[in-house]
């Protein structure tokens, strides 16, 4: 690693000791390594820190490894944390050659920034400002900003200084003990960050915000004089100072830890810790300026703050390797060897142990835990680990063969160790021609007995490199040829055949025979063709012998035998009807081959020998046999046969009579069959009638609607197997009347015309009458008038016949709708009431449903006053009245209801009286009232509305207990109990409220300087205020109740003393005029 090149982690909560967290952590970096599955290996070196080696170095040259056993011895040291080791522990905790490293002795605390920004290190034991940029302190007292990142790492104090381009600030120390140059040191410290947005006093309102960018470079810069600590100015170090040691940081907003190596080149007393020079900004500056928090700075040689690095060294594939220090200490002390807890080498000043150092048996190997301990003169202790790995290769084959000529491929021979982490593959050694190193199974690629013995070589290389072979023989044996007959009629079979015997088929005897029917393979010595036919139609039957032998060689040979199905002959034939053509349709089939050879028998036929037979015709009915042998080209032969029937046909014939329009016609049916053997009978009859209509019974009764004179009527008749004939006759159809009536709807009672509008259409109407309600006569004519008898029910029965000259007759039947007249009712609220007052008409009129009432006409005294169902009449004058209601219903059918003097409507009595006074004061409340009502009043009653007083009196008088106004009620009635009311009112004045002062003090300061009465709760409508001495002389007069008195007479102040006033007025609205007098005393 490069100087001034460090790695940096976070720092963890969990606490180990050194010798614990060393083996925990270099069984991570096992962990990682072997996952690679590289080529290429990284050793790792277990250290005091637990971190990796800086050192890569290629596999020929330099090795470092690490082996598989180690993954499991550090499983398991994971678990005892150590414990199965020998070495004795080596535990020291680092000592900083920094003073006073987490800043936590002091002499105080700064109180501001503002006040102690140039002054805060003062506070700080062994520690001063190194430049004019001056660096912060912050501890627990009067200033510790809430934006200080906790937890802090060590106690509760730490630095903060800036880092920009152009201003630094940086934290100096005078180190406890010069660092070397030549040996290595580390500078262990925690870091945090944030963003400032001034530079000025770094209050919490100058925070920008976290500092998320990255990376910064921080650096530790050597002197050799304490003396060159503090330097002048903002910016980088002076010449005397020698950057060290750095490290990129990226701030998370955490707490952080950094490890920075130094390899000074010389000998060093102080250091600074900032910023490195010219260091760019990670952010952009309007983002704000990069501040860092610095605690915990820990300052040591690199073997005792990290621990010792170890690697491995020598020819992995072998034994011969050696384990080297890579960063010895630089302090006087002694090295101490152990492998697997057993010390190694007595030799004191060892950086290195190698296998052939040793004074054991064995080498260093795979497994061997190595511990290195350095133990210093001066106490400290510092320690590393390695895991050996080397990785020889040893081959082992199993036995291989022997194999037979005609097995092919075989799989490849097993070989240990089985590839995992490499590479591997086969070939061959002479004299082998054929051989295919490619081949996926190379073992019998084109192999012969002749070229024995064979060798197939394996080759491997695990994944580091290291090879190795191994040759392995086999033998391959020959196997004997067998061959099937060549007879080829042999392996043709029909499905019904006879079971054969396998042996003769086959050139070698003493084998086994297999066959396969579809269920796969089973052993025999017989084929049965039989078997086979359950399992395929068409079945090509798979036919295997097996032979083995003396080598123990067996040979498969495999044939196939064709079992040949049955024809299976069918045909189709239709019973037919005498003279009609009899067809046969030929449905043979046959599974697989062909059908070569036919033979037809038929009754009353030639034989015929053609696969299909052509329709013929029986002029009679009988039965009907065929018989059908089909044999296929493979000479298998099977045979079919059927009857059929040919039926007879039957004879049709029918009578019917002439008749009118709208008869209903009988028909018969006349027809025959001749030959009736109980199966062949007439079952049906399909009647087609010359008007169009239908009917499929046997002897029909049909409707006739038309006429126009003759008309043609078919029957066709069919038996049960289909045969059928037809016939035909003619009918005569002579017109009937065509009727129709008119006729008025009317209402119940009234006389109801009626009139036959009937004609015929050929011929003429010789008779007509009507049947209308029963037991009446009937009428005759073309038109009558009739006065329907009862409603409801509402439709009446019209009956209407006519006869013409042919003797049809026509009869036509309607009903007519009389409607119903209403049944007209009603209610009154009331028959006798007073003049102005209203009664309430609500019709309760029925008529039957679904009839309506739907307008009503209410009479009163034969004239017009309203329409509605229901409705409310005022009558304003006295009198008797006659009510009468005419109600009609939705068909225009009408009734009245008439009632005569049915209401009475009496006079109202005349309320009227006065009040004396009308108007008056609080002095004289006492009124008289004075009636002059109507002379029918015979009762009185007052209201004099003050929510007490009342009287039936006439003429009362009432005395009201304060001011106000005052509404009063007099209600009169007459004889009637009919009501009159009259309303008066009454005012009365309330006493005029005047506050009049008794002194005042006219001295000018503006406090009760003047005399003025205060009017209150009325309005002034005239006034009068004078003021007098004691000699009875006016002194002051005016007629605005605004206008004060100054105590002047004239211009010139009066003296003091008692006075005389006087105030006259008049409220607006008020009927009497009031006059106050007092006095008032003047005082200054």
């Amino acid at each position: 690693m490069n100087s001034g090149t460090a790695m940096w982690s976070k720092e963890t909560s969990f606490r180990f000791s050194n010798h614990t967290w060393r083996f925990l952590v270099g069984c991570m970096a096992l962990g990682v390594g072997m996952a690679g599955n590289e080529h290429r290996i990284e050793g790792t070196t277990r250290t005091h820190a637990g971190h990796a080696s800086r050192k890569r170095i290629c596999a020929r040259s330099l090795w470092r490894m690490r082996t598989m056993a180690r993954t499991a011895a550090c499983a398991m040291l994971l678990v005892v944390f150590g414990a199965a080791w020998g070495q004795p522990p080596c535990e020291s905790t680092p000592l900083s050659f920094i003073p006073n490293p987490s800043f936590e002795q002091n002499t105080g605390a700064p109180t501001q920034v503002s006040t102690d920004i140039y002054h805060a290190l003062d506070y700080l034991d062994y520690w001063g400002q190194s430049s004019d940029g001056t660096v912060d302190y912050y501890t627990p007292g009067p200033y510790y900003p809430g934006y200080i990142p906790m937890l802090i790492p060590d106690g509760n104090s730490v630095l903060g200084l800036i880092a920009s381009p152009g201003y630094y600030e940086y934290a100096g120390a005078c180190l406890t003990e010069t660092l070397s140059g030549g040996c290595q040191y580390v500078m262990r410290l925690s870091i945090a960050s944030l963003l400032l947005a001034s530079l000025v006093n770094g209050s919490a309102s100058d925070v920008a915000g976290p500092n998320n960018c990255g990376p910064y470079t921080i650096a530790i810069y050597g002197t050799t004089a304490c003396a060159n600590i503090p330097f002048a100015g903002y910016g980088c170090p002076p010449a005397n100072f020698d950057m060290i040691g750095s490290i990129d940081y990226y701030p998370d907003g955490e707490w952080e830890t950094l490890n920075i190596t130094l390899d000074p080149n010389a000998n060093y007393a102080a250091i600074l810790l900032g910023g490195a020079c010219g260091m760019a900004p990670a952010c952009p500056p309007a983002d704000g300026n990069p501040y860092f928090f610095i605690d915990n700075l820990i300052l040591n040689e690199s073997a005792q703050v990290l621990g010792l690095e170890l690697t491995q060294e020598g020819d992995p594939c072998s034994d011969n390797v050696c384990v080297n220090v890579e960063n010895p200490s630089c302090s006087v002390g002694i090295y101490h060897w152990y492998i697997n807890g057993i010390a190694a080498s007595p030799d004191p000043n060892a950086t290195e142990l190698c296998s052939q150092d040793l004074m054991l048996t064995q080498h260093l190997a795979t497994g061997d835990h190595v511990v290195v301990q350095f133990i210093s003169d001066d106490g400290w202790c510092a320690q590393g680990e390695l895991d050996v790995i080397t990785h020889p290769v040893v081959l082992q084959a199993q036995p291989y063969g022997p194999f037979c000529s005609n097995e092919g491929q075989q799989a490849y021979p097993i070989v240990a160790p089985i590839p995992l982490l490499g590479s591997s593959s086969w070939s061959s050694l002479p004299p082998e021609p054929n051989w295919s190193a490619s081949a996926p199974n190379p073992a019998a690629d084109g192999l012969t007995s002749m070229l024995n013995p064979h060798i197939i070589t394996y080759h491997y290389t695990n994944s580091y490199g290291c090879t190795d072979s191994i040759h392995i023989p086999f033998t391959v044996n020959d196997t004997t040829l067998v061959t099937w007959s060549p007879d080829t009629n042999l392996y043709h079979i029909c499905r019904n055949a006879s079971p054969i015997l396998l042996a003769p088929l086959i050139s070698h005897p003493g084998g086994s025979f297999e066959v396969d029917c579809g269920s796969g393979w089973e052993s025999v010595t017989v084929f049965d063709p039989a078997v086979c036919s359950l399992f395929l139609d068409c079945p090509e039957v798979p036919l295997r012998y097996t032979y083995t032998n003396a080598d123990n060689c067996t040979s498969v040979t495999d044939t196939i035998l064709y079992v040949h199905p049955l024809p299976d002959p069918g045909f189709t034939v239709e019973e037919v009807c005498s003279y009609d053509s009899l067809e046969i349709v030929n449905t043979s089939t046959i599974a697989c081959g062909a059908i070569d050879v036919w033979f037809w028998e038929i009754t009353g036929q030639p034989d015929h020998v053609d696969g299909e037979v052509p329709p013929f015709l029986y002029g009679m009915e009988q039965l009907v046999a065929i018989t059908l042998t089909a044999t296929s080209d493979r000479g298998c032969s099977a045979s079919y046969g059927d009857t059929t029937v040919v039926h007879p046909v039957p004879h049709a014939d029918f009578t019917v009579p002439d008749a009118c329009q709208y008869d209903t016609v009988s028909y018969t049916d006349l027809s025959t069959i001749a030959w009736n053997n109980g199966v062949d009978v007439i079952d049906q009859w399909n009647w087609l009638f010359g008007d169009g209509g239908t009917s499929t019974v046997q002897h029909p009764q049909h409707p006739w609607n038309l006429w126009g004179g003759s008309f043609t009527d078919r029957l066709i008749v069919t038996s049960l197997w289909g045969c059928r004939d037809t016939t035909t006759r003619t009918i005569t159809i002579n017109p009937a009347p065509v009727n129709s009536l008119v006729f008025a709807p009317n209402c119940f009672g009234e006389s109801t015309a009626i009139t036959s509008t009937s004609t015929i259409p050929q011929g003429s109407i010789d008779n007509t009458w009507w049947e209308l309600e029963t037991g009446l006569i009937p009428y005759s004519g073309t038109s009558i008038a009739h006065i329907f008898s009862a409603s409801p029910p509402f439709f009446h029965p019209i009956v209407l016949h006519n006869v013409s000259d042919q003797g049809c007759i026509a009869v036509i039947d309607t009903l007519i709708e009389i409607f119903p007249l209403p049944q007209v009712d009603y209610n009154l609220s009331q028959e006798e009431f007073c003049a102005e007052g209203t009664a309430m008409f609500s019709d309760a009129s029925q008529v039957p449903q679904p009839y309506n009432n739907t307008a009503w006409a209410w009479y009163i005294n034969d004239a017009l006053w309203g329409t509605g169902q229901s409705i409310e009449l005022a009558f304003a004058d006295s009198g008797i009245y006659d009510v009468a209601l005419v109600v009609t219903t939705a068909n225009g059918c009408s009734d009245t209801l008439s009632n005569a003097e049915q209401i009475t409507v009496h006079p109202l009595p005349i309320a009227c009286f006065a009040a004396d006074p009308a108007h008056t004061d609080i002095y004289r409340t006492e009124i008289q009232f004075h009636d002059s009502s109507s002379e029918d009043v015979e009762h009185w009653t007052y209201h004099f509305v003050d929510g007490i007083g009342f009287s039936h009196d006439p003429d009362p008088s009432y005395v009201y207990a304060t001011f106000g106004t005052y509404e009063v009620q007099q209600i009169v009635t007459n004889e009637f109990d009919c009501v009159d009311t009259a309303y008066a009112t009454v005012i009365i004045d309330p006493d005029v409220i005047i506050n009049v002062p008794n002194a005042f003090t006219p001295d000018g300061d503006g406090i009760n300087d003047v005399f003025l009465p205060v009017l209150d709760g009325f309005t002034v409508q005239e006034y009068n205020l004078t003021i007098w001495d004691r000699w009875g002389e006016m002194i002051f007069e005016t007629d605005d109740e605004h206008e004060a008195w100054d105590g002047t007479m004239g211009s010139l102040p009066v003296k003091d003393g008692v006075y005389v006033w006087q105030v006259g007025l008049r409220a607006q609205s008020f009927v009497g005029r009031r006059k106050l007098r007092g006095h008032v005393t003047v005082l200054r």
